[in-house]
């Protein structure tokens, strides 16, 4: 996708285009989280989740039949070569390479608590799976409402105040959980949805950095760091949880802001003059 758009829309379209992807993938999210929740509520834990998982896979067969019948991917302009990753990390800006280290931290941060909102809402909030699903759907709402009006300012007046407000929500989410009474538990949710309102300008400013002709090892190289370094933070967030449920909230938090305080410190040097 990123390919896709960088080769086919222009510098200012690109945030554009990132929204209009993002908006597709999360249609279907709004949708699921209840429908789930009612399956749970009303077959059971394991009935449910046994015919959640046999409609998921009946999605994913279609998914994977259409993929294959109705997409054909161009050949390659020219012979790749393979070049190694300590190249292709000395090809990507320093801009770039600044983004990627606040964007770790972000996600790190972001991660340490991700899995354990569901046992946090469910377990200790006490709300019920359809109540979950509900405040899940209104999560993606949020999301969607909020792309193309920031897609539309990132492409005109600069990416860097969407990116820094996405790395915001980022750190203020898991606070903001821990912090709000059950029935205001649902800003938590309105908060994760603004989480999103930045992501089509953070992955446009990504392909507006990386080179055209080594724009796909870049970008691959740039997913490859964020995702090995934030494979051990579910696993620490396990550990502080055990400590207090509490725990892997607040650290993430403090996490993500780090990331957020290295991104805004210093502007000009991650690349953006807006």
């Amino acid at each position: 996708i990123f390919a896709l758009i960088g080769d086919t829309l222009g510098r200012g379209k690109r945030a554009m285009g990132f929204s209009v992807q993002s908006i597709w993938k999360r249609v279907p999210i709004v949708i699921a989280p209840p429908l789930g929740g009612y399956l749970l509520a009303h077959l059971g834990l394991v009935p449910g989740m046994r015919v959640g998982f046999g409609v998921a896979l009946l999605f994913a067969l279609a998914a994977i039949y259409l993929q294959s019948h109705f997409y054909h991917a161009a050949p390659p302009k020219r012979e790749e070569q393979r070049e190694p990753i300590r190249l292709v990390w000395q090809l990507m800006p320093e801009a770039l390479r600044r983004l990627l280290l606040a964007d770790c931290l972000v996600r790190f941060g972001s991660n340490l608590a991700a899995i354990y909102v569901v046992l946090w809402v469910l377990n200790v909030q006490e709300k019920t799976p359809l109540e979950f699903g509900a405040l899940i759907s209104l999560q993606m709402i949020v999301a969607i409402a909020g792309y193309l009006p920031a897609a539309y300012l990132a492409d005109r007046g600069g990416r860097q105040p969407f990116i820094l407000a996405t790395f915001a929500f980022f750190a203020l989410f898991p606070l903001s959980l821990v912090a709000l009474p059950s029935r205001w538990l649902f800003l938590a949710f309105v908060i994760a949805g603004l989480k999103e309102i930045g992501e089509p300008a953070r992955k446009a400013r990504i392909v507006d950095l990386a080179e055209e002709a080594h724009r796909g090892r870049v970008v691959g190289l740039y997913y490859l760091i964020r995702g090995l370094v934030t494979i051990p933070a579910p696993f620490l967030g396990g550990l502080a949880w055990q400590h207090g449920t509490n725990w892997p909230f607040v650290l993430g938090g403090i996490v993500a802001s780090l990331g957020l305080g290295l991104y805004a410190v210093k502007p000009n040097l991650s690349g953006q003059t807006a």
